[in-house]
């Protein structure tokens, strides 16, 4: 498994925030990548991710949606830690109250917003998840 810097990480938001800006993608709810061709927010993290060899392909799924390491719903924990996520649903909070990228997305925030909003890091998107921090030794 590869280890990114923060400053890699970083990147790799900022390429994020520039595809959800850039018109390239359709987009999608409640999947990552819809068999017409559309993405949700965190579906175009993946195909960037996709890109940069951190995750395997797409695959079709017998539900009529794409996958990428068998969860069509849910980014892959490799794409969460290329891009400096705390959660796989991109779990943040504002005002002590947390919301989700994945659930923004399904409800209608546009890819611009979703951008702003990973653009200005609000609290506990970014940094070390729970399970980040407590790694076995073997």
């Amino acid at each position: 498994m590869t280890e990114w810097t923060k400053e890699q990480q970083k990147a790799n938001r900022a390429k994020l925030v520039k595809a959800l800006r850039s018109g390239e993608y359709e987009q999608c709810r409640e999947r990552l990548h819809s068999k017409d061709g559309r993405f949700s927010c965190l579906g175009i993290a993946v195909d960037l991710a996709i890109k940069e060899g951190v995750v395997p392909d797409w695959v079709m799924t017998r539900h009529g949606c794409y996958a990428c390491e068998k969860d069509a719903y849910i980014m892959p924990d490799n794409v969460r830690k290329w891009l400096g996520l705390k959660g796989r649903f991109g779990r943040y909070t504002i005002d002590d109250m947390m919301f989700y990228l994945g659930e923004d997305n399904d409800y209608g925030v546009s890819f611009s917003e979703l951008a702003d909003i990973i653009e200005n890091e609000p609290k506990n998107l970014v940094g070390l998840d729970l399970h980040d921090r407590h790694k076995p030794k073997y």
